[in-house]
């Protein structure tokens, strides 16, 4: 009896487990089978298959009922605006670099400001462009939620690994600094003149560390979170 009783819950579980993914063939054959001999076990394998049915049956309906032209709508303007922070931002960097590089005169000035532009152009390709394919992607969906979902993931995951890319241009910016820094003191020094004044070099130091730091730290704390929601949803 008890071997009887386990070898059912078996099958029911395997009955469970078709609801869900298809099972594979051997598999599959013994639970027929277990049904056409067992009558409990098959009257549970149809409960399950309705209950299945209706829940599939009630997801459809209610994401059919969504309005899905005002989802599209409201994640489109959060992206125009999640574009336009990232535009001021970096227009904000620009800004603060050529005023530090002017200080130091015209040549600095204008490396800083070739350098800053290189800045500005990376960011717009990397983190700028994705979020305008993304509102284009959202607006072509049709009403499966999984898809819209997928999409939203694959665009946010892209535009994270691409921020590694302006990561990597702000500590090349970084370091350009610091030699431009110590060739300053350096040829002070050389020249028998004080110490020379360094506060707009290490002020540029400050943004840079800020800034780059604040986007690996995003990265390393956002990205494998959304990595593991992109997979649990498939393909």
């Amino acid at each position: 009896m008890n071997n009887q009783a386990t070898q059912c819950e078996a099958f029911e579980l395997a009955a469970l487990r078709r609801t869900r993914s298809a099972l594979d063939p051997a598999e599959e054959s013994r639970l027929e089978a277990h049904l056409r001999a067992c009558a409990p076990c098959r009257e549970f394998a149809a409960t399950l298959e309705a209950t299945s049915v209706a829940m599939s049956s009630h997801a459809r309906s209610a994401t059919a009922a969504l309005d899905w032209e005002r989802v599209r709508t409201g994640f489109v303007a959060r992206r125009r605006a999640e574009r336009n922070q990232r535009l001021r931002g970096l227009g904000a960097i620009l800004l603060l670099v050529g005023i530090i590089g002017w200080s130091l005169g015209p040549a600095a000035g204008a490396t800083f400001a070739a350098l800053a532009l290189a800045l500005i152009g990376v960011g717009y390709w990397r983190l700028v462009r994705p979020q305008l394919r993304r509102a284009q992607a959202v607006a072509t969906l049709n009403t499966d939620m999984l898809a819209f979902y997928r999409a939203d993931l694959d665009q946010e995951i892209r535009g994270l690994k691409g921020a590694r890319q302006l990561v990597v241009v702000l500590a090349l910016l970084f370091a350009l600094n610091a030699i431009f820094m110590l060739g300053h003191v350096v040829r002070e020094q050389l020249l028998g003149h004080d110490f020379p004044n360094v506060r707009s070099y290490v002020a540029t130091f400050i943004t840079f560390a800020l800034v780059g730091g604040a986007m690996w730290l995003r990265g390393r704390a956002v990205l494998p979170r959304l990595e593991r929601e992109r997979a649990e949803l498939g393909q």
